[in-house]
């Protein structure tokens, strides 16, 4: 019985040496992230060392939101008479330039209302005629007054009538100065007022509209604006003036610049406010669209690293500190805002004065990566 008990205890000192010996073999979290490197490795990796810099970044709070159109940039097309659409050659999104045929339209009273302008203008003729023919007779009282009171009466009446026929010519968007006998016609075209794009067509070919009826919507091709959704704990640092430059998804290249002109800082359910900008040469752009933005917000004093000493590895930023020996050590940091080609450390105050890899770094992580692969 005491061998058994004996031999038992052997056997439970033996595994809890194996144990402790096995746990010696694993190396620790901080042994993982160190690498140790030759002399020859270091030169070939073009390592070299820095340190951590103060400098004044160039701040920005990053957002985004889309273009809207300002409600004067918006044009609804209609005419003030009733009549048919016959032919259009429009889409929703096509660019149209002032003075551009959009549509024709055509009704029997478009073609009265030519006739009784150039009937009145006859008539006006006459009528002038007549006046200063009794305006001359009345001066040498060779007409009674009445007769001349009557002669001014009808040219002015009939001055009136042919004014008002002109004008609403005009609104038919014909000239009546270049009205005739011979070019009346029952068809009228409906030009754009404005440069701009089409965002709503509401009739088709052989559609019948009423004068309120809406016709077109057009969006004039002016500045936009862009409306952007910024957090409640940035909005102190952004102030009316500030530059923002903005880029779509599609083109992250291509940037357009603006200046923001009003600050809504009354918050939504999700803590955030509306920021408008006023951009610049964004004409060809179409609103809704999604947009990303950089507001500029001042200056912050940081902490500060090339951008090539920092690398990003498994969805965390880290930098490699020289601790000396010819080994670096992986750290993991958090990164904030770029300018110049620097990066900011946020929590940079911890690592004054220690040395870096500024140089190099990716070369060390792919030879950290590769001594763990063995």
């Amino acid at each position: 019985m005491k061998n058994i008990i004996i031999i038992t205890c052997l056997s439970m000192l033996f595994i809890s040496c194996k144990r402790e010996n096995k746990q010696e073999e694993v190396p620790t979290e901080s042994e993982a992230n160190v690498l140790e490197l030759t002399a020859k490795q270091i030169e070939n990796a073009h390592v070299k060392l820095g340190k951590l810099e103060s400098k004044k970044l160039h701040s920005k709070i990053i957002s985004n939101g889309k273009l809207i159109s300002p409600a004067k940039n918006k044009l609804s097309v209609c005419m003030a008479y009733a009549g048919y659409l016959t032919k259009m050659n429009l889409f929703v999104g096509k660019s149209v330039k002032k003075g551009q045929v959009l549509a024709e339209i055509e009704a029997p009273h478009y073609v009265q209302l030519q006739e009784d302008y150039l009937v009145a203008k006859v008539q006006l003729g006459m009528l002038q005629k007549e006046y200063v023919r009794q305006k001359e007779l009345n001066s040498t009282q060779a007409s009674s007054n009445k007769a001349f009171e009557q002669a001014e009466t009808a040219y002015r009446t009939q001055q009136i009538a042919a004014k008002s026929l002109e004008e609403k010519l005009k609104i038919l968007g014909l000239n009546p100065q270049n009205l005739s006998v011979d070019n009346i016609s029952k068809t009228i075209s409906l030009r754009a007022s404005s440069d701009g794009f089409v965002t709503k067509i509401n009739a088709n070919p052989g559609s019948y509209f009423n004068p309120e009826d809406v016709l077109f919507e057009l969006i004039t091709a002016n500045s936009s604006y862009l409306s952007l959704s910024v957090f409640e704990k940035d909005l102190d640092r952004i102030s009316e003036g500030v530059l923002v430059m903005a880029y779509t998804n599609n083109n992250t290249q291509k940037k357009y610049s603006g200046k923001v002109f009003s600050i809504n800082k009354t918050l939504s359910d999700q803590g955030v406010a509306e920021v408008l900008c006023e951009l610049q040469n964004s004409n060809e752009l179409t609103p809704g669209t999604f947009m990303n933005a950089e507001i500029e917000s001042g200056y912050d004093n940081a902490f500060v690293l090339p951008e090539q000493a920092v690398v990003f590895y498994e969805g965390k930023h880290y930098i490699f500190e020289n601790q000396g020996n010819n080994q670096f050590k992986m750290i993991e940091i958090q990164i904030g805002s770029t300018s110049d080609g620097k990066i900011q450390i946020i929590n940079g105050q911890q690592l004054i004065d220690k040395e870096f890899a500024v140089e190099g770094a990716y070369d060390l992580l792919m030879a950290l990566n590769n001594s763990d692969e063995e």
